[in-house]
């Protein structure tokens, strides 16, 4: 019992502190009190399942907006980071989104090849079946079809977005002979 102490008084701290902030969003927001919940949704998962990501996800209205934010923010971040420790350089490696998934063996070689990582056969041959039942499995879903208009972007906002890291990539060199995701 009392190694499992700890661990209930964490469980109700969280739960008393996620209280004070909903009786705190209450009070800023009581219209929230007036809300007629009609058809509620569940969302239940175990931790680092995905569940807050998804909450988040179906709670906003400007889903696309916020996303590129975070992940602009996200890569952007990172050239700051490089441009600032160049010293440390040789532990990255760009590979864009629309070269992955034209010939997804090629960037796994050229990761492998970057960090002087062997690449067994074995490996090659694992990774090669699992993208043959991955493109057999698509074959036989309903595709869905995501387009930027869906998430009021457009490609200049995604390219505004990402320019720190554009134009830094482009100043080192690191996307020549590659597939930019957005012309």
């Amino acid at each position: 019992m009392a190694d499992k102490l700890g661990n209930v008084v964490i469980e109700l701290s969280c739960f008393l502190r996620q209280n004070a902030e909903i009786a705190s969003e209450r009070r800023r927001h009581p219209e929230i009190g007036r809300e007629r919940i009609v058809r509620p949704v569940f969302i239940v998962g175990i931790n680092r399942s995905g569940t807050t990501f998804l909450h988040c996800l179906l709670t906003r209205d400007e889903t696309g907006a916020e996303q590129l934010a975070f992940m602009s923010g996200v890569l952007n971040g990172a050239a700051r980071f490089r441009q600032t420790h160049p010293e440390l350089e040789h532990h990255w490696f760009d590979v864009t989104y629309t070269d992955l998934i034209r010939d997804p063996m090629a960037a796994v070689r050229d990761i492998c090849g970057r960090f002087d990582w062997p690449l067994e056969q074995t490996a090659v041959d694992g990774i090669s079946a699992w993208l043959s039942r991955q493109a057999e499995q698509r074959r036989r879903e309903i595709r869905h079809s995501y387009r930027l208009e869906d998430y009021a972007l457009t490609p200049e906002a995604v390219n505004r977005a990402f320019q720190p890291y554009l134009d830094f990539a482009a100043a080192e060199g690191l996307l020549q002979g590659k597939t930019p995701a957005l012309s």
